[in-house]
């Protein structure tokens, strides 16, 4: 179940970086990804040991293909990691 999204990127960090620091459970040497969004608006984070990385851009819905673009990166590079 997906928690309600908020009304802007930061209000829904917290819960996004609580979900990837969970997702790597016995995993802790392996980066985790994970995104942040709105439902229009999307950032992107990766988590490297105790380290977040947070994408300091916004992305609209308008720029649909860099979305993608990343989602399908970051899903090759968890696979790489996996």
């Amino acid at each position: 179940m997906s928690p309600r999204l908020r009304e802007t990127l930061e209000e829904n960090l917290g819960i996004a970086l609580a979900s990837r620091f969970n997702a790597r459970r016995g995993r802790e040497d392996a980066p985790v990804y994970g995104t942040v969004t709105t439902g229009t608006l999307w950032t992107f984070l990766a988590l490297r040991g105790t380290v977040i990385l947070a994408d300091p851009n916004e992305h609209s819905l308008e720029s649909l293909e860099t979305i993608l673009g990343i989602l399908c990166h970051m899903a090759r590079l968890e696979h790489v990691n996996a």
